[in-house]
């Protein structure tokens, strides 16, 4: 069987090649084998990018390395079942790459309502505090002038 030679063969051939001779080619992690039972390492925009120097997860099941698919990401991601993905799949993993995590942003969202409410809440025991002060240098000042 005569083995098919493309350019492209011969440019990932001279990649691979390249990048053994780096001296920190061991610690490189390119193409993360993700863990089913660990947190996810993380998904970028590139991911519809299939590309040597990748640094995104990638699945093996059934002895076949494969990328998550667009809903996969999503559930990742924490989106809902019920969210729909509408787009080619370029478009989608570039969209939820780019994405906050809703549960994430709920989060955050409620961090801040609630440290801005404690904001507000020390604003008016300060408000409160000087009033107090105000009545008893007033109280002291009447009692000394009788």
């Amino acid at each position: 069987m005569k083995a098919r030679w493309t350019k492209n063969t011969i440019l990932v051939k001279k990649q691979l090649a390249g990048l053994k001779q780096t001296k920190h080619f061991t610690s490189m992690n390119k193409g993360r084998l993700q863990a089913l039972d660990q947190p996810c390492n993380t998904v970028g925009a590139h991911l519809a990018k299939v590309s040597i120097n990748s640094t995104d997860p990638i699945l093996l099941i059934n002895n076949r390395y494969r990328m998550f698919t667009p809903r996969e990401v999503a559930r990742i991601q924490s989106f809902p079942e019920s969210f729909i993905l509408p787009g080619s799949k370029t478009v989608l993993y570039r969209a939820l790459g780019n994405a906050v995590p809703p549960v994430l942003m709920w989060e955050v969202t409620n961090s801040v309502i609630e440290a801005m409410t404690e904001d507000h809440n020390y604003e008016e025991k300060k408000l409160q505090y000087k009033q107090l002060e105000l009545d008893l240098i007033f109280s002291r000042g009447t009692k000394t002038n009788s």
